[in-house]
Formats: C-alpha cells, sequence, structure tokens
C-alpha cells in the first residue's frame, strides 16, 4: 500500500548556513571512532557526493585532499584539533574553509521475540508458529566547518542514521498445539544464531529446518529438546560466542573487530548501507535548506 500524504506549499527557505560565499571547500578525512574500519571512509564518500551535487560551492576533489594529508604526515585525528596542521593544508590547496568530520559510533542490534502462535491467512482456521527477528542498524557522526584565515568554527552538525528490519521467521512446530515451545528455546535461538544467522533465502530456511529442529517437534520427544543434539555438547560456548559477538559489535573501540554481523548477513550490510546513507543526508541537510534555496530566492519569514 502507498500512502500520500500532502501539506500546504511554502516557498524555499534558505539553509542554516551558506557556502554560496566562499571560494573553495576542502573536506578532510573523517576521523573514526569506531570498530569499523571502513565507516569513516564510506561516510565520507556519501556525505562529499551529497554535498557536491548542491553546487553551492566548489568542493575540492577528496583524493587530492587526501594525498596531501599523507604527505603531510597527517592523520584524522590530528586534523581534529591541529589549527596548524590544516592551516597549512589549507594554503596548499586554496581553500577558505575546511570541513572535518568523525564517526563517533557505529551499532548493530539483533533480538528475537518470543514464538507466537498465528493464523496461516486471515480468513482460515488453520495456525503456524513463528516468532520475529529484528536487526537494528545505528551510525552516528558528527562534523563542523571551519574558516582556515582565522580558525573559528562556523557550523556544527551532529548526525544519526538508523535503519531496521523486522523478520518473521517460522518455526516447524505444530500449529494446532496452543501452547508454545517451552524447553530448548532459549538454546535453539543461541544455536541458530550462531551456526547460521541470518539465513533469508529459501534453501537456507530448508537446510535450517532440517538441521535444527526446535523444541518439541520431533516425535516421542518430551524431556530433552532436540536442539541440544544439534549443538553438540558446545551450546554454553556458542551462546558465549553470540554474546560476546553482539557486545563487540556495540562496542566503540576503534580496532577492527572481525565480529561485526554485517561482515557475514547480506541484510546487515543492506542495513548498514541505508543508516550511512541516511547518516550523510542529515549532515548536508543544513546546506541544502528546503526546496533547493538559491540566492535572490525570496524567502517567508519564519512564522
Amino acid at each position: 500500500m502507498l500512502i500520500l500524504t500532502a501539506g500546504c506549499a511554502s516557498t524555499p527557505k534558505p539553509p542554516a548556513y551558506s557556502l554560496y560565499d566562499h571560494d573553495a571547500l576542502a573536506v578532510l578525512p573523517f576521523q573514526n571512532l569506531t570498530q569499523d574500519p571502513g565507516l569513516a571512509q564510506e561516510l565520507q564518500d556519501a556525505f562529499l557526493a551529497r554535498l557536491v551535487q548542491l553546487n553551492a560551492v566548489p568542493v575540492i576533489e577528496g583524493g587530492r585532499v587526501s594525498a596531501l594529508v599523507a604527505r603531510e604526515d597527517a592523520d584524522p585525528a590530528s586534523l581534529q584539533h591541529d589549527a596548524a596542521a590544516r592551516a597549512a593544508i589549507a594554503r596548499q590547496l586554496e581553500s577558505d574553509v575546511l570541513l572535518v568530520g568523525s564517526v563517533t559510533s557505529y551499532s548493530e542490534g539483533l533480538s528475537e521475540g518470543s514464538p507466537r502462535r498465528v493464523k496461516v491467512a486471515f480468513s482460515s482456521d488453520r495456525y503456524r508458529w513463528g516468532f520475529y527477528e529484528n536487526r537494528t542498524v545505528q551510525v552516528m557522526a558528527s562534523i563542523k566547518l571551519i574558516d582556515t584565515a582565522t580558525g573559528r568554527i562556523l557550523w556544527v552538525k551532529n548526525a544519526q542514521g538508523s535503519s531496521g528490519r523486522r523478520h518473521w521467521v517460522a518455526l516447524p512446530y505444530d500449529g494446532d498445539k496452543e501452547s508454545p515451545p517451552s524447553e530448548g528455546w532459549s538454546a535453539y535461538l543461541a544455536a541458530r544464531s550462531e551456526v547460521d544467522l541470518g539465513y533469508t533465502s529459501p534453501a537456507a530456511d530448508a537446510r535450517a529446518k532440517r538441521d535444527r529442529v526446535p523444541p518439541g517437534h520431533a516425535k516421542g520427544q518430551s524431556s530433552q529438546p532436540v536442539i541440544n543434539i544439534h549443538i553438540n555438547n558446545s551450546q554454553s560456548q556458542q551462546q558465549s560466542q553470540t554474546q560476546t559477538a553482539r557486545a563487540a559489535a556495540s562496542a566503540g573501540d576503534s580496532a577492527a573487530n572481525p565480529a561485526l554481523l554485517h561482515r557475514t548477513d547480506p541484510v546487515f550490510s543492506a542495513l548498514r548501507a541505508n543508516a550511512l546513507q541516511r547518516a550523510a543526508a542529515y549532515l548536508v541537510s543544513d546546506f541544502q535548506g528546503r526546496g533547493g534555496w538559491k540566492p535572490g530566492m525570496q524567502v517567508d519569514e519564519e512564522s
């Protein structure tokens, strides 16, 4: 279903900060304060692309800026605070305004709801069991615009980009049963997350149903849940690894972290890309203004 909304039209308003009076802008390499080693560069590229599209000020090519920063033996962290280094770079680039940024936080979340019994179809009297799996990604960043002649901070912006997905996972559990699976439910979720995190394709679903039978599904199994067989007596170890991976994915250390979920899960990868683009769009929103404001346009007074 497509829902369209409409509102009162108004004359475009100017952006919070206008770039039109500047000669050239250079975007310095973003500092990365997260555990995702490629995030800062990707956010910078997305932001730079949107900034160029505004056509509000000449933007110096990113490769040229990066090459000069490398020759000056500078790094994103030092450029956040070293006014002399920024001024030297600005002189060589002939830029009267610099933009420095930081990616301050990155988190990935995965949670599973309790099993629930729902109708197969609205008018059907047949039921099935399943649960909702929630994935979320959040990117936080900040940027500031600096006058290269005076070192004065002209503008500051903080942004958050978020993306999420709620996915229904069907359980091979008898829909005629009114009571939910109980024994072994936590073990089932832990094993499923560790062994085959985020399976979404029909083939993967079929493989999961074959390899990991949820509690109470096998005939003649009443006390010990079948899932314990498939964990191969390493349930506690796998639960620990899963918890460690999730904690590491939400931690703020700057080291590269192989436990990041988006590296192996295509859904998390897509959510990450979406959150990154949303953060970039919000960072540039003050420059763009409403409706593509340009100098000379009549503007409405704030009501």
